[in-house]
């Protein structure tokens, strides 16, 4: 099995993440709960947004995700946000579109969230 490094290369930058919270790992541990807790909201948010055709509030629900995995120094996740963001301004896309970034924005949210687990489980 692949150890939490290996697993998160890739997926987060525990140095970039570290750096960002002023070399504290409590921050760096709130900030991940507030990244969990905001997957939690954000995520079915975005889902509701969709059904309704609202894509300028999925774009900017996607908006406020991408702030959180930013701090986290969250390559993959990032850039889906960005995908999804982009819908919050007049040259975001199709609903179509904006459903296929939500999940691969959605896939990207799911694999940090392992990482992180595994992170915070041997930190």
């Amino acid at each position: 099995p692949e150890t939490s490094a290996e697993l998160a290369s890739g997926v987060f930058d525990i140095e970039q993440a570290m750096a960002r919270c002023f070399n504290n790992s409590i921050m760096v541990r709130k900030m991940v709960q507030y990244f969990f807790d905001e997957v939690e909201d954000l995520l079915p948010a975005m889902r509701v947004a969709l059904d309704g055709g609202d894509l300028k509030e999925v774009g900017r629900l996607g908006h406020r995700l991408k702030g959180t995995v930013i701090y986290l120094g969250a390559r993959p996740a990032e850039e889906a946000a960005v995908l999804v963001e982009r819908f919050a301004t007049s040259i975001g896309g199709t609903s179509a579109e904006a459903e296929k970034a939500v999940d691969m924005l959605e896939h990207e949210c799911t694999v940090l969230k392992a990482a992180l687990t595994q992170y915070l489980r041997e930190a």
